[in-house]
């Protein structure tokens, strides 16, 4: 790092702008790091457990298989697997980890994807999550910013909802997916650190998408019991974890 910094940006050591290229390129390997432990974890559940999937399915729950569609990032062509779903998972404390649940919730973060440029969905850019939603039993979809040209003030988002019971009675499941790939000028924002104790870029998306959930629930006269599920990869993994926590306080 020492010698990339020094030689390749002609900025020595302890030189006044070393501090900023050391921590973008500290960003930049940290992306790049996340990126390549997101592609293994999607290899392996392709590889494994979605193979499996008819064969989770538990006869005393309300499981099924929901096709999940993206882009490829190698030909950029359609692609769909499939993944079980357990309405029955949302009914537990979101204290408490639930690996197939995570794996659902990182299906509807590749989803949320922008579609690549030869895709038949480009013209739709918002097509496979409003898919992906749609076959996980939500409705009354809302997406926000899919047909604007993708900047740093941007953030693409869908969300819908439908009603489940627990033990508690009825409650109303708010599930909103983050765009977090291919969102080209979006990504920009990463770098918009500010002074506060939390990432400005990712904090002022994240009050976006707060509103719209505020909103939309609005809309939609939802009350009651209501919980949340939201994700996203990447820029939108951080903006999901600020809007949650901002949620539950």
């Amino acid at each position: 790092m020492k010698q990339l910094c020094g030689r390749g940006y002609g900025l020595p050591y302890g030189s006044p702008g070393y501090g900023k290229v050391l921590i973008i390129a500290v960003l930049m390997a940290g992306i790049a790091l996340l990126y390549l432990v997101f592609s293994i974890a999607l290899k392996s559940v392709y590889a494994g457990e979605i193979q499996q999937a008819d064969t989770v399915l538990n006869a005393d729950s309300e499981s099924r298989v929901i096709p999940v569609y993206f882009d490829s990032y190698t030909d950029g062509q359609n692609k769909t697997f499939e993944m079980v779903m357990d309405d029955d998972w949302f009914d537990a404390s979101a204290e408490e980890y639930n690996h197939k649940l995570a794996q659902l919730s990182m299906c509807m973060a590749i989803s949320a994807f922008r579609p690549s440029s030869v895709s038949d969905a480009a013209i739709d850019p918002d097509k496979h999550l409003e898919e992906f939603l749609t076959e996980a039993g939500f409705t009354n979809l809302r997406s926000d910013d899919y047909d604007k040209n993708p900047s740093p003030y941007t953030v693409a988002t869908v969300i819908g909802s439908q009603v489940l019971a627990d033990e508690d009675g009825p409650y109303t499941l708010v599930a909103c997916g983050v765009c977090g790939g291919r969102y080209k000028n979006e990504w920009m924002s990463n770098f918009t650190i500010g002074t506060d104790a939390r990432h400005k870029g990712f904090n002022d998306s994240a009050l976006h998408v707060e509103d719209r959930i505020f909103g939309y629930i609005a809309q939609n006269g939802i009350t009651g019991r209501i919980k949340l599920w939201i994700s996203g990869f990447s820029r939108g993994g951080a903006i999901s974890n600020i809007v949650a926590a901002d949620m539950v306080d």
